[in-house]
């Protein structure tokens, strides 16, 4: 029952660095490819990220991103003032066809592994981020993985593994406060939580996604991709939008006057 799957997660409107990590796909023997969100904002290639995610029949899953752009931005009361005009910006660049491919995407994928029935109930939760009600407005978690032990604790579970995005960075496990090598100290028990890098937020030329191997092991391979940041950046530097100052800093590392 082997398979390889590509895991592709917050593009934010990254056209360039979406292209070079499908060619590196391409060279890859995959047997699925799926996105965890955030697909759209920040970058000028929103639309045209969600029409190749189309062309590709690449399996997506709602961030909150999309859910902003669904629900409206009134879900996380910190979104204000030129944020806020951002996301309407995005939303007006897209048409009819994009929007009902969102409106289409679920909150999470699950991957079910039957090693011959030996092992019953283990499976694989693709998702955004952690998602603390499915029923909310806003149904993902708060706090970060990095500073919560409590989160690992919440979701802990020997039979599922969580592959989220959101963070835009993973990170060592062990800065975490709990956590000691694998384990997580108070309960004991393995960890179950892998984070994927941002395939469209960086400061430098490289951007990353990652191949899950789901054989009689689960195994992670995160790979990097050079992509064209110089005209990902050209394209920034033209388009004018909303909230581009703080946008160009904060996700691109470039200061602009």
């Amino acid at each position: 029952m082997k398979k390889r799957y590509a895991i592709i997660t917050d593009i934010h409107g990254n056209i360039e660095g979406l292209n070079a990590i499908l060619d590196d796909v391409k060279t890859k023997k995959i047997d699925d490819i799926f996105c965890l969100g955030d697909v759209i904002d920040f970058g000028t290639n929103s639309k045209e990220c969600i029409d190749k995610l189309l062309e590709f029949n690449i399996k997506t899953i709602l961030g909150n991103h999309e859910l902003y752009l669904l629900r409206g931005t009134d879900i996380e009361p910190s979104i204000v003032g030129e944020e806020k005009e951002h996301y309407k910006w995005v939303k007006d660049s897209l048409t009819n066809k994009e929007i009902d491919f969102i409106k289409s995407c679920p909150l999470y994928y699950e991957i079910d592994i039957d090693y011959d029935g030996q092992i019953p109930n283990k499976k694989i939760i693709l998702c955004h981020y952690l998602i603390k009600d499915e029923k909310l407005e806003q149904p993902f978690e708060e706090c970060h993985l990095k500073k919560d032990i409590n989160l690992w604790i919440k979701y802990n579970n020997p039979n599922i593994t969580y592959i989220i995005g959101h963070t835009h960075k993973s990170f060592d496990i062990n800065e975490v406060d709990g956590i000691s090598g694998d384990y997580i100290e108070k309960i004991n028990e393995l960890t179950n939580i892998e984070v994927v890098d941002s395939a469209g937020c960086s400061h430098n030329e490289y951007i990353s996604y990652m191949i899950l191997e789901v054989d009689k092991s689960i195994k992670f391979s995160r790979i990097k991709v050079k992509f064209d940041r110089d005209s990902f950046v050209d394209k920034l530097n033209k388009t004018n939008f909303p909230d581009k100052k703080n946008i160009m800093k904060d996700f691109y590392g470039i200061e602009i006057e």
